[in-house]
C-alpha cells in the first residue's frame, strides 16, 4: 500500500479540481499492481505557479514553473535509519488544468497521469534516453488503462494525425525534460 499525505498549499487552489486523498491512493494501488506490493508513503503537495517556479529554479536551474516535480527520498548516510518513505511530489494545480484544457483531456485524467508519472520517477523510472522514455511511457499507459484512463501518448499521437486538433500549446517540463534525475526535482 502507498499511503498518500496530501498537502494543499492554500485554499485558493481548491478551485483546480484537486482529487481527494483516497483517489490518489487508488491510483497508487494501480501502480503497485504492476510494480509489486510495497508498504510505503508519499507526500503530494499541491502548489501554485510561484512555488513551482521557485522549486524548479532551485533544484533544476530551470526558470519556469513546471507541472510536476518528484523528489525521491534519500536517507542520510549515517546512522542508517530504516524508512518506508518513497519521497515527495509537487504538482502545480493551475498548470494541470491549463494543460488538460489545451490538450482537450479530462482534468482528473491529467491529475492521474502526472501523479503516476511522478511516482514512477520515485520508483526509479526515467526518460533521459529514448529507450527509457519508451519504457516509462509504456508503463504509464499500462497503469492508466488499468484505471480506464486513456493514454496521453495515444491521444497526442492521434491528434498529430488529425489536422487542426489540439495537442497542447505551452510546454512544461514533464513532457520535455531530458536532464539527469538526481533526486533533486526529477521529472
Amino acid at each position: 500500500m502507498i499511503k498518500v499525505n496530501l498537502q494543499i498549499k492554500n485554499k485558493s487552489l481548491r478551485k483546480f479540481q484537486i482529487p481527494a486523498t483516497k483517489t490518489f491512493e487508488r491510483w497508487a494501488e494501480a501502480i503497485l499492481r504492476l510494480e509489486g506490493d510495497m508498504d510505503t508513503e508519499v507526500v503530494v503537495r499541491v502548489i501554485d505557479e510561484l512555488e513551482s517556479y521557485t522549486l524548479n529554479r532551485f533544484f533544476r536551474k530551470d526558470p519556469e514553473p513546471t507541472n510536476v516535480l518528484a523528489f525521491p527520498y534519500e536517507p542520510a548516510p549515517a546512522p542508517v535509519v530504516e524508512s518506508n518513505y518513497l519521497g515527495d511530489i509537487a504538482i502545480t494545480a493551475p498548470i494541470v488544468v491549463d494543460e488538460a484544457e489545451e490538450r482537450c483531456i479530462k482534468v482528473r485524467d491529467h491529475w492521474a497521469h502526472l501523479f503516476i508519472h511522478a511516482v514512477l520517477h520515485l520508483l526509479g523510472y526515467d526518460h533521459q534516453s529514448a529507450r527509457q522514455e519508451k519504457r516509462m511511457q509504456a508503463r504509464e499507459t499500462e497503469i492508466l488503462e488499468s484505471l480506464s484512463i486513456p493514454s496521453p501518448w495515444r491521444i497526442e499521437d492521434e491528434a498529430k494525425k488529425t489536422p487542426g486538433k489540439k495537442t497542447g500549446g505551452k510546454k512544461h517540463a514533464a513532457s520535455e525534460y531530458s536532464g539527469k534525475g538526481n533526486g533533486k526535482g526529477v521529472l
